[in-house]
């Protein structure tokens, strides 16, 4: 869902915004999955959740650092 809402926006967004956005987005993240639960039970909706968003922002990482890596060697 993120990825096909951020292709969208691919021309309005320069790297670097996008590299801090992902970067917060990824501490607040972070910051929800640690552990909030017994060790031993399994991890509650919500840390599921977080840890599926995290990947989910990890995802559209890669998908920019590569696209931009593809646009440098096309333009040389």
């Amino acid at each position: 869902m993120i990825l096909q809402e951020s292709t969208k926006m691919d021309d309005k967004i320069d790297q670097e915004t996008l590299q801090m956005m992902v970067s917060l987005e990824l501490q607040d993240a972070d910051s929800q999955m640690k552990g909030k639960h017994r060790e031993g039970d399994p991890p509650p909706d919500a840390e599921i959740a977080a840890w599926l968003y995290e990947q989910e922002l990890l995802s559209l990482e890669t998908f920019y650092a590569d696209r931009d890596l593809n646009s440098g060697f096309a333009s040389s």
